[in-house]
Parts: C-alpha cells; structure tokens; sequence
C-alpha cells in the first residue's frame, strides 16, 4: 500500500462504489415516487368516472335525507359494480362532519350480502358472509352501513 498507484487506485475505487450506491439509491427512490403517482392517477381517473356515472339527482335525493332509503340501496349497488368492473378493493363515498370537520364514509360500495375477500398468510380464501355481516353490524357507528377493516387469522 506504499506505492501511489495503489492509493490512487483505492481512491478512485471508493468514488466509483460511492457514486454507484448514490445512482442505485436515486434509481429506488424516483422509481417508487413514479408508482405511488402513477396508482394516484389511476385512482383518481377511476373516481372520476365513478361519479360521473352516478345520477346527481338520486346522490341530492340521498344527501337531503341521509338513511338507508330505496335510493341509498341503489347507488350502493351502483358503487358495487363500479367496484366489481374497475377490480378496485373499496368504493366509497365521503362526507365531512361540519361542526368536527372529521371525515365519515356516506355510502359504501360493498354489495348488501357481500363480505371482501380475504387470503391468509396461506393463500387460504375466507369468505363467511354471515359472520361478517354481523362483525360488520357490530362496528356501526351511525345508521349507514359501513365497514371497519376485517382481519382473519
């Protein structure tokens, strides 16, 4: 290690493993920001035309009077297909609390009888409608129909 030529060869060594690792870390970091934007897009186009497939009419019909009427069935089964057709996980819609500004799901796009799919660290399927219907039923927080996160083991 006495000679120049070796230390000049370490140096440049070091630089080019430095530079590499920077490049790779870069590459990772742009590369996972091009998803996370390009799922958002995604999302956001498939939202898009989720509402403008809805009729506004029977959307201000269920805002005037916020129950689980004919027309809140009806543009839950309509949110149901579009979930069905887009392959999408969850369709809902939001509302906002004035008075706390708290965010709260108006209707769910979960069909009347149907419980999410869910695969075990097996592969297992685990679909027990009845179960979680009721599971459902017991984590109701108002008189809509809406669904927490159901995890089985």
């Amino acid at each position: 290690m006495n000679k120049l030529s070796t230390k000049i060869g370490f140096v440049l060594l070091t630089g080019m493993v430095i530079t590499l690792i920077g490049s790779l870390l870069l590459m990772y970091k742009s590369t996972n920001d091009t998803v996370e934007k390009t799922i958002a897009m995604s999302s956001l186009d498939i939202a898009s035309n989720i509402s403008q497939g809805i009729n506004p009419t029977s959307y201000a019909d269920f805002l005037s009077n916020q129950s689980e009427t004919s027309t809140y069935w009806e543009i839950r089964e309509q949110l149901d297909n579009y979930r069905l057709k887009t392959g999408a996980l969850y369709v809902y819609t939001l509302g906002i609390n004035e008075s706390s500004e708290k965010v709260h799901i108006l209707i769910d796009g979960m069909g009347k009888y149907n419980c999410i799919e869910v695969k075990n660290h097996r592969g297992n399927d685990h679909r027990d409608t009845k179960n979680c219907r009721s599971f459902f039923r017991s984590q109701r927080t108002d008189k809509s129909c809406f669904s927490q996160n159901v995890h089985w083991k």
